[in-house]
């Protein structure tokens, strides 16, 4: 399978996304599948096709999700020639790995490019994306006691905090707890600089 195609298509994709879903984020996705993939028995090339271009057709990402399923089939099947069932198999990935839409997985991929999206939510990484993403819809990033998704820290509490319960297999568990140490520590800062 020829990667740099599907690397290539999603960088013009998702050049100038500053709100933490760039291509930058997708690489990471990719080299958290490379890392749970020596763990878990997969179809490897969908995992990875599947974690490039899993915002491609995100509605944090794209404002016209109808359209881009229809450009990102049409390059899965033209451009990777794909076979239809690949294809469906990538989209139905990508369709169901939300977090928010806490839909039941059908797939073993799904469940590692799920851990492997979530991976990237954690940590040093985490804690910059999601600074990221509150700057780009205008959230506070700390307010004294409040744990709730209106600021950045309290996001790490609503979601960021369950993510190590939810991932799917071992291998992400174990990672996923040594990012949390990162997050724990990087509040602590923030509580203890913003007091009054």
């Amino acid at each position: 399978m020829n990667f740099e195609l599907v690397k290539e298509h999603v960088k013009t994709k998702l050049a100038g996304n500053t709100n933490g879903h760039g291509y930058d984020h997708a690489y990471r996705v990719v080299n958290n599948v490379k890392l749970i993939a020596k763990e878990v028995e997969c179809d490897y090339d969908i995992c990875v096709i599947s974690a490039y271009v899993h915002d491609l057709i995100d509605r944090k990402v794209v404002d016209d999700i109808d359209s881009e399923i229809i450009e990102l089939e049409e390059f899965l099947r033209t451009g990777l020639g794909l076979e239809q069932v690949k294809v469906e198999h990538i989209l139905k990935i990508c369709n169901t790995i939300s977090y928010s839409k806490n839909l039941e997985l059908e797939s073993v991929e799904a469940m590692v490019v799920q851990d492997a999206d979530r991976l990237d939510a954690l940590g040093a990484t985490g804690i910059a994306r999601t600074i990221e993403y509150s700057v780009s819809v205008n959230r506070p990033i700390y307010i004294a006691d409040d744990k709730s998704d209106d600021t950045a820290i309290g996001h790490f509490h609503s979601k960021l905090y369950k993510l190590p319960a939810l991932m799917n297999f071992e291998i992400s568990k174990e990672i996923a707890k040594t990012k949390l140490e990162v997050m724990y520590l990087f509040e602590e800062n923030m509580i203890r600089e913003n007091r009054e």
